[in-house]
């Protein structure tokens, strides 16, 4: 009988198509900056999210004179290719009462294109002019704000707002953290199991019919869909080699019965293990999925990404890029990250990057490995001890009531799946 390799199995899993290359997109000649390379959708957003401060004018107010004004900000202070000014200024004129003639805010656009370009900011995030005026510019407010939260209501009414259902019962009532428009840090120590955790979920969301994507930014794509089919199958040792090969039937067997689960989820999944992707790179890959209808988003880990010496300022514009996509597109995004420390405790000022991420995170998660302990555990019918080797804090919930709750889990080595136990509640002094 044929020796049946590991090789065979992945062979059939490489096969699924692989992520295509990003391909570059020709823009308007512009000064070289940081975002030289950075995808025109994505320079769009930013540039729209921009012009969102710039006041809506009235007649005799300076229409002509501001148009000139920040066509020039974006050309130069922010060094927007001209094709993507000309449709921001004019979605900003929109909003004028009136609107300028259209040949009026032309003239306007032209003579800034014609001047003297100002220097180029450092970094497109600092979306403050250099001269910004130290008055507020209010943003337009529409009249009819308590009708904004009927409609909120009448979505969650009609099923539009729900939180999407985690694998794990406890962890998705107290912590809603997959609820439209939001955005999920899920953190953990290397060696807690929160790579295999976000894997389960993803399963289980392909499973239920919810159109997900997650980009595996460590390892290719065949080393995460062999982990998919170890879940699948309860088989752990399928990530063995020696054990594939002296139970080829059983592995064939396993990959049989699962075969169309795992093409569904390979579809899903993205990877590039020769590439380190940037943060502006990996928020244009979360805002075309969102324009695909991808209602849940996964990135893991976050941390892969290429470091700047300006964190602040990266990670800043970063989350505001993706919670802005979140928001528009109604999705929700989950970053798999690190702490600051292997040996960091669970608390989000031991995130991995800048403050921004726990300040801009609706809901924040952090997987603890332990040795197996005791805890007195609230499940749906009790209390009692519990045995567990995984511990769940939720350390931040803004839709949820769990904050600051913890709960029990077990990893297991057989499946390499993570099995919730209750809530860890205070044991009470005899």
């Amino acid at each position: 009988m044929k020796t049946f390799e590991l090789e065979t199995i992945e062979g059939q899993l490489k096969s699924l198509p692989e992520l295509p290359q990003k391909a570059t997109h020709p823009t308007t000649p512009q000064p070289s900056n940081g975002y030289k390379n950075a995808d025109t959708e994505l320079i769009r957003c930013r540039a729209e999210g921009y012009a969102k401060q710039w006041p809506s004018l009235a007649e005799n107010k300076g229409r002509n004179n501001a148009a000139h004004r920040h066509a020039k900000q974006l050309l130069y202070n922010k060094n927007v290719p001209a094709h993507i000014v000309w449709d921001v200024l004019d979605g900003w004129n929109s909003r004028n009462k009136p609107p300028l003639d259209s040949s009026e805010l032309k003239k306007a656009f032209d003579s800034a294109l014609k001047s003297k370009g100002q220097p180029i900011d450092e970094d497109f995030a600092d979306t403050k002019p250099a001269a910004q005026s130290k008055v507020y510019n209010e943003p337009p407010r529409t009249q009819a704000a308590a009708d904004e939260l009927g409609q909120i209501l009448e979505d969650t009414i009609d099923g539009k707002r729900d939180a999407v259902k985690m694998p794990w019962p406890m962890l998705s009532k107290l912590s809603m953290a997959l609820i439209v428009g939001t955005l999920t840090l899920f953190c953990g120590s290397p060696g807690a199991s929160k790579s295999f955790a976000v894997l389960q979920l993803a399963i289980y969301l392909i499973t239920n019919e919810i159109k997900t994507a997650i980009f595996e930014l460590e390892e290719d794509r065949s080393f995460h869909l062999l982990r998919a089919l170890a879940q699948l199958s309860g088989l752990s040792d399928l990530t063995n080699p020696d054990w594939v090969k002296a139970e080829a039937e059983e592995v064939r067997q396993a990959f049989a019965e699962h075969k169309s689960l795992i093409e569904k989820v390979g579809q899903t999944m993205y990877a590039a293990p020769d590439t380190q992707l940037t943060l502006e790179q990996l928020a244009d890959w979360i805002c075309k999925r969102a324009k695909d209808g991808c209602r849940v988003i996964i990135a893991d880990p976050v941390t892969a990404c290429v470091s700047t010496d300006k964190p602040w300022i990266s990670d800043n514009a970063f989350l505001q890029a993706i919670k802005r996509t979140a928001t528009e597109y109604g999705c929700s995004i989950v970053l798999v990250t690190h702490p600051t420390k292997s040996t960091s405790f669970p608390d989000m000022n031991q995130l991995a990057g800048s403050a921004a991420y726990a300040r801009f995170a609706q809901s924040v998660l952090w997987l603890e490995a332990h040795d197996h302990k005791d805890s007195a555990i609230k499940m749906s019918v009790g209390t009692s001890e519990e045995s567990h080797n995984r511990t769940l804090h939720i350390l931040k919930a803004r839709n949820g009531r769990g904050q600051g709750m913890k709960l029990g889990f077990e990893f297991s080595a057989e499946s390499l799946t993570l099995h919730e136990h209750g809530t860890i509640v205070k044991k009470k002094n005899n």
